[in-house]
């Protein structure tokens, strides 16, 4: 069966998907549809020495290379093509080893990518956080968790998102209470979000009673 047999028969999903050990047979890098990128990654990873091509790649299926591409991630990454508006997440979820490689805050996504930095890449925290990019709304609770050897250096009580109770008034509680000092407590209690105050009153509560 010619090449191009193969390609009228099967759509490109199905070629990798279902005769990936055929791969040889079927490979044409002029006739496969690269719309379809992501599919290369995800099932003939064992040939990716023979189908990568960084111009022809979708660079949209950024997201496939990083979930199912990671042993060749010095080959593929290019930081100009990377799908830095929907792939932001996966470098810091995948690749926190390679930090000091794909970091840019520039392109990086700060709206969706907040707290992946936080949960994945803390170890580089004095070198991501920047108090002004950060996403407060969604991030505040993953900071209080996992960034509490942090504490003062991001603790901002205006900027910190208390209306989120499930989360981010749970973790500061669970997590950081400890590293409130008295002042900073007593500073919240006039604080005008009523969370602020009700977390200042209930931890200084707290330390009356542990001292009796």
């Amino acid at each position: 069966m010619t090449k191009k047999t193969w390609y009228k028969k099967y759509t490109c999903q199905e070629l990798c998907k279902y005769h990936t050990d055929q791969f040889t047979k079927w490979w044409d890098p002029d006739l496969f549809d690269w719309k379809d990128s992501w599919v290369l990654a995800k099932y003939c990873i064992k040939y990716f020495d023979i189908w990568w091509d960084s111009e022809k790649f979708d660079w949209k299926d950024s997201w496939a290379l990083a979930k199912f591409c990671s042993k060749y991630f010095k080959i593929w990454w290019d930081a100009n093509k990377w799908n830095w508006k929907n792939s932001s997440w996966l470098l810091a979820q995948y690749y926190f080893k390679y930090f000091d490689i794909w970091w840019d805050p520039n392109k990086w996504n700060w709206k969706k990518g907040s707290w992946v930095l936080a949960k994945y890449c803390t170890k580089y925290f004095k070198i991501w956080w920047d108090p002004n990019k950060w996403n407060w709304k969604k991030g505040s609770w993953v900071l209080a968790k996992y960034c509490t050897k942090y504490f003062n250096i991001w603790w901002d009580p205006d900027k910190f998102n208390w209306y989120n109770l499930t989360e981010a008034y749970t973790e500061l509680t669970e997590y950081c209470a400890l590293e409130f000092s008295n002042l900073q407590l007593k500073q919240l209690l006039l604080h005008q979000n009523n969370l602020a105050r009700q977390f200042a009153i209930e931890e200084l509560e707290r330390r009356s009673n542990e001292k009796r």
